[in-house]
């Protein structure tokens, strides 16, 4: 990178929840020099950093997919932090695969491209093996660390995985029967005991994953699209994540006085409910898509968490794609067999 900006570099991560990380580790070694642009900055940030790139005042851009289009005065080197991500993909609007993109936006500029994943993709890594692209390994993992230690738990199906509600029932969280796993519990116990920080990883964000007509035994659908209303504002509103179509349950219930429904499972907000009642000791935090309306929601909360000011952080996929906080030393993931349908 020259001081002049005549040499740009574009750095390209799978989620906005890793920019700040990025942002911080980029700033330490080219200070004053690196620009930051994603759909959660305000139009006016948003337009500066990509000001500051096209005029060469700054050297390094960070973002998502979209960065790629980036209006650059010399792009000299793009890097692809986890390649692999299935985030790269736009699925609506205009759709496109941000890391094709940036292969082929290099290509046009003569620019070099590093394409980083521990786990490749296979389209990636046959590109390698037919030499296409140059394979470079590391064989050890950084600093020397050793693989983390693995445990599935193994829980028996329950009629506590529902919470009934019927027409003219208020329901109440202490009346919620839905149980994570004892074990669960005792180890985020033992590890806030400890000293130490922890993530638990929740496949659905909202209060549950859905609600269950008894009568047909079908889940409430979006009238559409064809998939499930998800339950948010504790089992207060239906909400479909595609299209955006919300309900009130109290509207649902009016609308059929005889149906009896059971809310099944639990999102990140339901989640962190029953674990802020199980563990009021810790300072428990939830992060996912619906806290994120406020822009500055996530770098203040990833600040905290790095700072120690909350002991277990809650989320989505939004926390599974390459954090690196330093006291983290136990990863949750509940009800896995849910990413599998």
């Amino acid at each position: 990178i020259d001081q002049d900006g005549a040499n740009q570099i574009l750095v390209m991560v799978p989620e906005i929840s890793l920019t700040p990380q990025m942002t911080s580790v980029f700033e330490r070694r080219f200070p004053g020099r690196v620009a930051v642009v994603h759909s959660n900055q305000p139009d006016q940030k948003r337009w500066q950093a990509l000001e500051s790139i096209r005029t060469g005042k700054n050297s390094v851009l960070i973002g998502p997919r979209s960065s790629v289009f980036a209006p650059f005065k010399k792009l000299s080197y793009v890097i692809v932090d986890e390649e692999h991500d299935s985030s790269y993909k736009q699925s609506t609007g205009l759709t496109y695969n941000g890391r094709d993109v940036a292969i082929f936006r290099a290509r046009l500029e003569n620019a070099g491209i590093i394409l980083g994943s521990a786990t490749p993709s296979l389209e990636s890594y046959q590109n390698a093996v037919l030499e296409k692209y140059e394979l470079v390994e590391l064989l050890e993992r950084v600093g020397g660390r050793e693989l983390p230690q693995v445990r599935v738990i193994k829980t028996k199906p329950t009629s506590s995985k529902g919470v009934r509600i019927a027409p003219g029932h208020d329901e109440k969280f202490s009346q919620d029967t839905t149980q994570i796993c004892s074990e669960i519990i005792e180890a985020l116990r033992e590890n806030h005991r400890n000293g130490f920080q922890s993530i638990v990883l929740v496949n659905r964000r909202g209060y549950a994953y859905y609600l269950l007509d008894m009568a047909t035994g079908e889940a409430v659908q979006c009238p559409h699209c064809s998939i499930s209303l998800t339950i948010h504002k504790k089992s207060t509103v239906l909400h479909c994540h595609y299209c955006d179509h919300s309900q009130e349950l109290a509207e649902l219930m009016e609308g059929n006085p005889n149906a009896k429904f059971v809310s099944v499972g639990y999102g990140s907000e339901k989640a962190t409910d029953l674990l802020q009642n199980l563990i009021p000791e810790a300072s428990i935090v939830r992060l996912d898509s619906d806290v994120l309306q406020k822009p500055d929601v996530l770098p203040a909360t990833l600040g905290d968490f790095r700072d120690g000011k909350i002991d277990i952080l809650v989320g989505t996929q939004i926390l599974a794609k390459g954090h690196d906080f330093a006291k983290v030393t136990l990863l949750c993931i509940l009800e896995v067999d849910q990413l599998l349908n």
